[in-house]
């Protein structure tokens, strides 16, 4: 009877030992999980294995010239679907350029770290940790503008296709402002049941028409200061991205 008590007490302790590694490899996952879950996903456009070839980014001025015919066709509508969806494409030219730029300027670590925080390398007001970044970077484009420095072939290549991108995702901003001012319009003047169709994204249509002028004003003047870095550098950027830029 005691040895059956006692292989029973064994059975049990193995078992329980069994359990408890069981749940502590569960718990293991499961904090694993929300780990990869919590870490931000930075999603870059340029491949780091090609930045120095030549043959892969001298297709890239191509490429932002055919965002920016694409920018320039995109219609005045009140539809508010495509007014989103061409929202999210500004900002996706917004945040090409802006890669492409830090690539010119040799701080491609940089601006991984600085997206995987969610911010922006460009917005010059980084604080903390990252005020020695935004302050390099300050630096570096006055060095250009005063032609203290000067770009290699390659950096005046992805300058510029930083450059016709970001003029692309303003085009296509100016467009979507007077877009979503259409929308308001056209929601304010509708009556009955014509009325409940515009009702979930006239919040939506409002903060863009409040804060894009703020956003627009920010990259015109980026802009600018990039035309300026051009002259110095002797970078030609197409006469009709600048003519179509600030029609």
């Amino acid at each position: 009877m005691e040895a059956k008590l006692s292989n029973l007490v064994r059975i049990f302790r193995r078992q329980l030992i069994l359990i408890c590694i069981f749940l502590l490899l569960v718990n293991y996952s499961e904090l694993e999980a929300k780990k990869k879950k919590s870490d931000p996903e930075v999603k870059l456009f340029l491949d780091d294995s090609q930045l120095d070839n030549q043959e892969y980014y001298n297709k890239l001025p191509l490429l932002s010239l055919e965002a920016f015919a694409g920018a320039l066709l995109m219609p005045k509508t009140s539809n508010f679907k495509v007014i989103n969806y061409n929202y999210k494409l500004a900002k996706a030219e917004s945040k090409i350029a802006e890669e492409m730029v830090a690539v010119s300027l040799g701080m491609r670590k940089e601006y991984v770290k600085i997206e995987a925080e969610g911010k922006s390398l460009l917005s010059g007001n980084l604080e903390g940790s990252d005020a020695e970044i935004s302050e390099t970077v300050k630096a570096k484009l006055e060095d250009l503008k005063t032609d203290k420095a000067q770009l290699s072939e390659s950096q005046k290549v992805y300058f510029l296709s930083g450059f016709i991108y970001l003029a692309s995702s303003i085009v296509r901003e100016k467009t979507i402002l007077e877009s979503s001012k259409m929308f308001i319009n056209e929601a304010k003047n509708a009556k009955g049941i014509d009325a409940i169709m515009y009702v979930k994204d006239i919040p939506y249509a409002t903060n863009v028409i409040v804060g894009l002028p703020v956003l627009l004003s920010t990259q015109m003047r980026t802009i600018s200061e990039f035309i300026t870095i051009a002259k110095t550098q002797n970078i030609e950027i197409p006469k009709d991205v600048t003519d179509n830029l600030f029609q």
